[in-house]
């Protein structure tokens, strides 16, 4: 995770795959060797070297996950308010397909 600006964090997140259409796939996870369509969809930051973040509000800890990631292709930053994730999960970005 040479992508964060942190000394140590814990991040909430899943590994996703998604078919030819863009859809998350659950088949081509499990199946997969070296799945260059295989990314970290990230949903939440907990802790932020040494701190709890539990006890923040959602928005609050997103915001801080965000400047805390460095642009790649293979993180995606779950952007629903709520952090569900329900919705964005179900299609992949544009440069995973």
């Amino acid at each position: 995770m040479n992508r964060l600006k942190a000394r140590s964090c814990l991040i909430d997140g899943e590994v996703v795959c998604c078919d030819a259409q863009g859809v998350t796939s659950f088949q081509l996870l499990r199946h997969r060797r070296n799945e260059p369509r295989a990314f970290l969809y990230v949903f939440d930051l907990l802790e932020l070297n040494g701190t709890d973040l539990r006890r923040e509000p959602i928005g609050v800890r997103k915001a801080t996950l965000a400047s805390t990631l460095r642009k790649s292709r293979r993180l995606c930053l779950d952007s629903s308010p709520s952090g569900s994730g329900h919705s964005t999960m179900s299609t992949c970005p544009q440069s995973m397909h």
